[in-house]
C-alpha cells in the first residue's frame, strides 16, 4: 500500500498509527482547518485484521482529529455475512462511516463491494465514488472533501 502526497503538501508519516501485522500506511494532512485530517490507505490480508483495525482507529480516535480510512478491505459490502457485520461494528455510531454505495469489483459473473471509504466527518466529503478504469476488475475509488478554512476553495482528491 501507498500514499503519494505531493511536493510542498504539509503531510508527515505516522508510523505510531501503524501495527506491524497490517499493511496499512498512516499519514496527517495538515490542512488551513482546525483539526488536521489522518489518513490511512489500508490492505486485508489478515486473520488478526480487525483486531488490530480497532487498535489503530482508537489510537487514531485519541487525536480528536478528522480520520479518513480506505482501502480493498476484502469485505463484500453488498452481502449479510460476519465480517460484513463485523466491519459495520467497528464503524458503529462513534467510529467513521463507510460511504462508497456501488460495486468496486465487476467481473462478468460478480459485482462486490470490497473496496471501501471510511470518514469520521462525512459533511466534509465533497464526494466519493467508483471509476471504471479499464486496468483491472477492480474499479479506481476516489473521495473529494473541503481541507480549508469555510468558503475557501481549498479541496484534497
Amino acid at each position: 500500500v501507498a500514499i503519494f502526497c505531493l511536493d510542498g503538501s504539509r503531510c508527515k508519516r505516522r508510523e505510531d498509527l501503524e501495527c506491524c501485522d497490517v499493511e496499512a500506511v498512516w499519514i496527517e494532512l495538515v490542512t488551513s482547518k482546525k483539526k488536521s485530517l489522518l489518513v490511512c490507505t489500508i490492505y486485508r490480508p489478515g486473520c488478526k485484521f480487525f483486531t488490530n483495525l480497532s487498535i489503530m482507529l482508537e489510537n487514531a480516535n485519541k487525536e480528536c482529529k478528522e480520520i479518513l480510512v480506505m482501502g480493498d478491505f476484502n469485505i463484500n459490502y453488498l452481502v449479510d455475512c460476519p465480517n460484513t457485520r463485523r466491519m459495520q461494528s467497528l464503524s458503529g455510531e462513534s467510529g467513521p462511516l463507510q460511504m462508497i454505495v456501488e460495486p468496486t469489483q465487476v467481473t462478468q459473473s460478480t459485482r462486490t463491494l470490497i473496496n471501501h471509504i471510511y470518514t469520521s466527518s462525512p459533511d466534509s466529503l465533497l464526494e466519493s465514488g467508483c471509476l471504471d478504469a479499464g486496468v483491472s476488475d477492480h474499479f479506481w475509488f476516489m473521495w473529494s472533501e473541503w481541507v480549508g478554512a469555510p468558503g475557501s476553495q481549498n479541496q484534497v482528491s
